[in-house]
């Protein structure tokens, strides 16, 4: 797992055993993305009708719920028209 506050850097990994040991190093990036997954109530809608959605956002790498954070949701027709913010 990653720590919240881990930062970009070198990582160093040591192993030891009773006949020895080695050292590895290496450069590291730690990026921080949210992934959200959205689902409806139903697989098809009719005009007119609402459209419920859910929404669940988690950090990665570590999979923890997003809190505390907007989120804006736009819907757009086939022809990339906004149709609802």
């Amino acid at each position: 797992m990653v720590p919240d506050d881990a930062k970009s850097g070198a990582l160093v990994v040591s192993a030891r055993t009773a006949t020895g040991g080695a050292d590895a190093s290496t450069d590291v990036e730690v990026r921080r993305e949210r992934r959200i997954l959205l689902t409806t109530d139903k697989p098809l809608y009719q005009p007119g009708q609402t459209i419920h959605v859910r929404a669940l956002a988690v950090k990665r790498p570590q999979n923890s719920p997003v809190a505390g954070e907007e989120a804006i949701f736009e819907v757009q027709d086939p022809k990339g028209n906004k149709v609802f913010r």
